[in-house]
């Protein structure tokens, strides 16, 4: 029998080529990839803070003014920290903060293999980096592509801390557990769901006798230790505690009349919209359609095959992914199938390790079938992506806004084109507040025309000049 160091030090070796692969296909989305509105308008944070040390968006009504800790920015200090110190050493530019962006998603893949490696002892372990890493990351929302291999969102970074979380918890350190959680909640406000998972562990062992409070009490405190140095920051930058409740009550008002189930808004998403768009997710995502139904299918194996054994081993992170399956299925008023996939994620594991564990019969069928399974449906995937607007285009057509206008932008109402002001490093107001002075450059996005097809019309007719146009693109004076 093999002794586990040398299978460890195959396993690295197989990781570390599978990262250099991942690497690859990384670079491949990045020089394609066309930036989407969410990651540009989460961008503005970046350079904001970069330029003068403000967490802090543009605010539509000034080309100067900003607006401290928008309430309907989700992606916190954990994403965006690292991207304004890589424009403070490096510039502002695409690759600049796509880098960082890949560095997360790298170390997301290397922590789920670490950790069904220190549970399994397997090198069978690879498929699941292998899975995360072919697993398509690419959201197609409307006409707006969001790929989370390089992006500026919180999800990949999520990941990588819930995956912390999991591994420091399976080796019962209590205090880097909840490090691990409390960066993810920064990371993402989803990652929240973390928190009524301890409730329902903490009660499930008090009703089992089975008290641990110290051990739960350093997770507490290490949950408590970003989460509070985060709030005491913004406590602070807001001048004082009136700012600062004004601020929470702000979010805690978008919180609930975007996907909370609290209140729900005028366009609720059904239990029929959730199904649609986990089947028909995206272009790009064939793989990931299935990992809900890989998730029940787990289910289904552990209630004939040792479950008890397998759900007393692991019943924290299950309790986290099946609350958050629970919310976004039963409670959540929007279908955005990227809000879970922090859970999906974790799940992903625990399915490895337990075919990997667990399931001794067919093992090594399953594991091929669901290796063959995952490389093809990527390279369904290669097929499936046309991006109807190029990164290379958007740069073109930002390359000829920035000789127009005097740096002075206008947009109509929501749709301020953070991808073009990221592009051009321009301002842009909404078209209200513009200023009469000097020379109004308006922009109109093929994302409007895509989703408010009457106010892109409305805007393209108040055009007099057209400067240039590209694919949906244009920039005109009135």
């Amino acid at each position: 029998m093999q002794s586990p160091v040398p299978r460890f030090r195959q396993f690295c070796f197989m990781l570390g080529v599978l990262l250099l692969f991942g690497l690859g296909l990384g670079v491949m989305d990045a020089a394609r990839q066309p930036l989407d509105f969410d990651g540009s308008y989460n961008l503005q944070v970046a350079q904001n803070f970069a330029e003068r040390g403000e967490f802090a968006s543009n605010n539509l009504s000034s080309y100067t003014a900003v607006t401290l800790f928008e309430p309907v920015i989700t992606t916190g200090p954990t994403t965006m920290l690292p991207i304004a110190s890589s424009f403070w050493l490096f510039g502002e530019g695409v690759w600049q903060f796509r880098a960082v962006m890949l560095t997360f998603y790298l170390a997301a893949a290397a922590a789920i293999g670490l950790l069904v490696f220190r549970q399994t002892g397997s090198r069978w372990s690879i498929v699941a980096p292998l899975g995360f890493l072919l697993l398509g990351h690419v959201f197609y929302q409307g006409y707006d592509y969001l790929n989370l291999r390089v992006d500026a969102v919180g999800e990949i970074p999520a990941v990588l801390f819930s995956l912390g979380a999991c591994y420091f918890w399976l080796q019962r350190r209590g205090f880097l557990t909840g490090l691990n959680i409390g960066l993810a909640i920064l990371s993402k406000v989803i990652c929240a769901m973390w928190l009524p998972a301890i409730m329902v562990v903490i009660i499930a062992e008090l009703v089992r006798k089975k008290q641990r409070f110290g051990f739960w009490t350093r997770v507490m405190a290490g949950i408590a230790l970003p989460v509070l140095a985060w709030e005491a920051y913004r406590l602070v930058a807001l001048g004082g505690w009136q700012g600062y409740v004004t601020n929470w009550q702000n979010f805690i008002t978008v919180f609930k009349t975007f996907g909370s189930g609290l209140t729900e808004g005028t366009e609720a998403a059904t239990l029929l919209d959730k199904a649609r768009a986990f089947v028909q997710i995206m272009p790009g995502n064939i793989a990931l359609k299935v990992l809900l139904f890989l998730i029940i299918l787990a289910g289904v194996l552990l209630a004939v095959n040792q479950a008890r054994q397998f759900i007393r081993e692991y019943y924290f992170p299950l309790t986290f992914v099946a609350l958050s399956l629970v919310w976004w299925i039963f409670m959540s008023d929007k279908d955005f199938v990227r809000h879970i996939l922090p859970a999906l994620i974790v799940g992903w594991a625990l399915i490895c390790i337990l075919l990997i564990k667990y399931l001794y019969r067919g093992r090594i069928f399953l594991l091929s079938a669901l290796t063959l399974f995952i490389v093809v449906a990527h390279l369904l995937q290669f097929k499936d992506v046309q991006y109807p607007v190029t990164l290379q285009d958007q740069q073109a057509f930002a390359a000829r806004v920035a000789t127009q206008g005097e740096g002075v932008l206008v947009h109509e109402g929501w749709w301020q084109n953070p991808e073009i002001q990221f592009l051009t490093s321009h301002r842009s107001v909404e078209h209200a507040a513009r200023s009469n002075q000097a020379k109004r450059l308006l922009v109109v996005s093929p994302l409007m025309r895509h989703l408010s097809p009457n106010v892109y019309r409305k805007q393209v007719d108040r055009c007099k000049e057209v400067f240039t146009s590209t694919k949906g693109y244009v920039a005109c004076g009135e």
